[in-house]
């Protein structure tokens, strides 16, 4: 019983963990905590929403945010043009050309397409508070109706052929308006199955349509300057008097009925304080179209959007508007109008949308706008590399400009300091001084490889399609509009106008490296050479009336391509005496072309991500697969013949390393901030210090063993009562006694203990004595010693080997 009792407590004390285990086990939890929390956190945290940054951030930015790669490229693409955009909390539909419907979930970071079933040119759209019954309108009546969220659209009878150009719903879901071309006007009652016409006694263009939330008071903009009214939920309508007659294009009504404002062509913003029975003129500031107008809650705050990416604010309800930063701008007005604009209800949040496929949001009230799709600002238009084939440069739409330091793998924006689209960029040699030019006369010069860009003088307001200078870094030249050239001879200090002698625009020049002839290109067929470094012009038969769009030439001076219009490929073997066309395989419009210093090697871009080579100086041209449907604006390669890249929409940037067989797409990546990598680093000094400190603790126990039984005086004799187990015995004691003692273990047995002298061995067997085993039943113990033989006689040595191997156990017999 005493025994049991003291095993049992023995176990107890032995299965307790000591506080020394505790702590090093807290440590573990903590450590593991640490990483695994830090990683899940930064698996999921939000990339930096600024996907415009150029300058180099903050260390706290730096250390807060994820680490991307080719952040631009993180933006999605949208191809078509966007016509409205609307927004509910954080989830947001846009629409636009050929039935595009495309939908956000979280706030514009991410975007998908959803069917339409239509081809038809979507002009306006809206939803129900409960987001998912939604309607969108536009051209042929076409009016489409989801009621799960836009995962499915049906379309609805409308009853007309006419285009509608804008749509609302009152909050009941159930009575709804669209207006349209022809002064049509259409209500239903019964959330859109059936769709009846009103009469709004006007034939003018109703391009903006909006309610009361009453359901009867109404309004109705369009066409030179047309306001109706209507205050019996649209049985009749009431022109009002704008006093205008610029067309509006949008109106919007404060909750209160009595304040509204109206926007449309030249800057047009008209108010109203009394339901529209009077309008004032606001002073906007712009001459542009105004496409889109919004106001807050508080009628204080408004946004106004519209042609060359204009965005307007007021915070005193209109009297006075100020411009914002939208990172878009007007490619010779044609492209990234914004034709709408909506705010969240807290003032903050707001989304604009326009052509190109842009989508721009505001998270501080309209302060800064970023882009959410890549629209039109990120169109590459030119691209360079220095000759080592690792920097490089690319530029295009909205003042972009990109720079690598790796040879492509990676591009960083840099700040160029202007919104103007840029259509041509070139280095020097030292990789520092580079030029850019681009729409409005703009000519862009760096000094430090692209940090930072100044603007040069130009002396045209023209646009500007190609660059180029010579060598010495000194002379240079650029061409464009109306058959502009400009010539430099002080590295850009200054431009004077060369006389070219065509009206036609010029889309690509470059010089021999003598600076003395030179050529350029562009509409209708047009050549030009010089021979006197651009002070005189002379036009070249080409043979063609197509634009040629990229003109490059041998370093021999007499071999020469051109590229253009309808896939046209011209080529000269005589300095452009005469040109000879060949044959390129494809319509494809081609924009850049290039060739390798030995004059066989050569490659052009153009549409539709096409890609050309040819190995014999163009007399056959194959197509290489490119990856792409982008257009392709530039192509430019490396001395060697292999490493090859080109630039085109939607930021597209491809690169090959085997001579055009294969092009591979820069991709975006995405890496956990830094701050993971320092938490990481913690948890792992943690696992290192708690290992650390159990060895050491481990250690040190094993000395205050070892110096207790020093200090004990250990000897042979065997273990008594009560004395302290010192070497762990009691383990190979019990279970020698267990196996000595079973009935069904029969002498005779032969056993042996081996250890080290110490190892208690002796102690061993006292205790195998003391726990029941009698004198006869153990005829003797001989213990194994482990000996160093040194310089020992063999005889000796085996003496040694056979007295200590054996431990002979008799015959015995159990007690009684």
């Amino acid at each position: 019983m005493q025994k049991s009792e003291m095993s049992s407590s023995s176990a107890s004390n032995d299965e307790k963990p000591s506080p020394n285990q505790s702590a090093f086990w807290w440590l573990i939890g903590l450590a593991t905590l640490l990483l695994l929390g830090s990683a899940l956190f930064a698996w999921e945290q939000p990339p930096n929403p600024n996907t415009n940054r150029t300058a180099a951030s903050g260390w706290i930015d730096t250390l807060q945010y994820p680490v991307e790669q080719n952040v631009f490229k993180r933006v999605a693409v949208i191809n078509a043009d966007l016509q409205a955009v609307f927004a509910l909390d954080q989830r947001v539909w846009a629409v636009g050309d050929r039935g595009l419907i495309v939908h956000s979930e979280d706030g514009g970071k991410t975007w998908e397409p959803q069917t339409s079933r239509t081809e038809a040119r979507l002009t306006s759209i809206t939803f129900h508070a409960d987001g998912q019954q939604g309607w969108a309108a536009g051209e042929g009546g076409t009016i489409l109706k989801t009621v799960d969220g836009g995962k499915t659209w049906k379309p609805q009878t409308s009853r007309t052929k006419e285009r509608l150009r804008s749509i609302t719903f009152h909050a009941d879901g159930q009575q709804g308006w669209a207006a349209g071309l022809g002064g049509t006007i259409l209500k239903t009652v019964d959330g859109g199955k059936t769709w009846e016409p009103q009469n709004s006694r006007t034939r003018d263009s109703l391009l903006s349509i909006t309610f009361h939330a009453d359901g009867q008071q109404g309004w109705a903009a369009g066409s030179g300057g047309t306001i109706l009214n209507t205050v019996d939920g649209g049985k009749t309508w009431e022109p009002q008097n704008s006093r205008t007659r610029d067309s509006l294009l949008s109106i919007t009504f404060h909750a209160d009925g009595q304040q509204g404002w109206a926007a449309g062509w030249n800057g047009t913003i008209l108010k109203t304080v009394d339901g529209g029975k009077s309008w004032q003129p606001q002073t906007s500031g712009t001459q542009g179209w105004l496409r889109s107008i919004t106001f807050h809650a508080d009628g204080q705050q408004g946004w106004a959007a519209g042609s060359g990416g204009t965005i307007l604010k007021t915070v005193d309800g209109g009297k006075s508007w100020q411009p914002q930063t939208s990172w878009t701008q007007a490619w010779l007005t044609t492209q990234a109008w914004l034709t709408s604009i909506t705010f969240h209800a807290d003032g903050q949040q707001g989304w604009a949308a326009g052509e190109g496929g842009t989508i721009l949001k505001t998270v501080d009230g309209g302060k800064s706008w970023q882009p959410q799709t890549s629209g039109t600002q990120l169109s590459l238009n030119g691209i360079t590399f220095h000759a080592v084939g690792q920097q490089g440069w690319a530029a295009g739409l909205g003042g972009t400009i990109l720079k690598t330091v790796d040879g492509g793998k990676s591009w960083q924006p840099q700040t160029s300091g202007t919104q103007l689209s840029l259509n041509g960029i070139t280095f020097h040699a030292d990789g520092q001084q580079g030029w850019a030019a681009g729409l409005g006369g703009t000519i862009l010069k760096t000094v430090d490889g692209g940090k930072s860009w100044q603007p040069q003088t130009s002396g045209t307001q023209l646009l500007l399609n190609g660059i180029t200078f010579h060598a010495d870094g000194q002379q240079g030249w650029a061409a464009g509009l109306g058959g502009t050239i400009l010539k430099t001879v002080d590295g850009g200090k200054s431009w004077q106008p060369q006389t070219s002698g065509t009206q036609a625009r010029l889309t690509s020049i470059t010089f021999h490296a003598d600076g003395q002839q030179g050529w350029a290109a562009g509409w209708n067929g047009t050549i030009l050479k010089t021979v006197d470094g651009g002070k005189s012009w002379q036009p070249q038969t080409s043979g063609t009336q197509a634009w040629l769009r990229s003109i490059t030439f041998h370093a021999d001076g007499q071999q020469g391509w051109a590229a253009g219009e309808g896939g046209t490929i011209l080529k000269t073997v005589d300095g452009v005496k005469s040109w000879q066309p060949q044959t390129s395989g494809t319509q494809a419009w081609l924009t850049s072309i290039t060739f390798h210093a030995d004059g066989q090697q050569g490659w052009a871009a153009g549409e539709g991500g096409t890609i050309l080579k040819t190995e014999d100086g163009g007399k056959s041209w194959q197509p290489q697969t490119s990856g792409t449907q982008l257009s392709l604006n530039g192509i430019t390669f490396h001395a060697d013949g292999q490493q090859g890249w080109a630039a085109g929409d939607g930021g597209t940037i491809l690169k090959t390393v085997d001579g055009g067989k294969t092009w591979q797409a820069i991709a975006y990546r995405f890496y956990p901030a830094p701050w993971f990598y320092v938490a990481a680093l913690i948890a792992l000094l943690i696992y290192a210090a708690a290992f650390w400190w159990r060895a050491r603790l481990n250690h040190q126990s094993e000395q205050t063993q070892s110096s207790t039984a020093m200090n004990r005086g250990v000897t042979d004799n065997p273990v008594g009562p009560g004395e302290q187990d010192l070497f762990g015995a009691r383990l190979i004691v019990d279970s020698l006694t267990r196996f000595l003692t079973n009935e069904n273990t029969r002498p005779p047995l032969t056993l042996a203990i081996t250890g080290e002298w110490g190892s208690g061995k002796s102690g061993s067997s006292g205790k195998c004595v003391l726990l029941g085993l009698t004198d006869k039943d153990i005829i003797g113990f001989m213990q194994r010693h482990n000996f160093e033989f040194k310089e020992l006689d063999i005889s000796e040595t085996i003496g040694h080997f056979v007295q200590s191997f054996y431990l002979v156990v008799g015959t015995f017999q159990r007690p009684g």
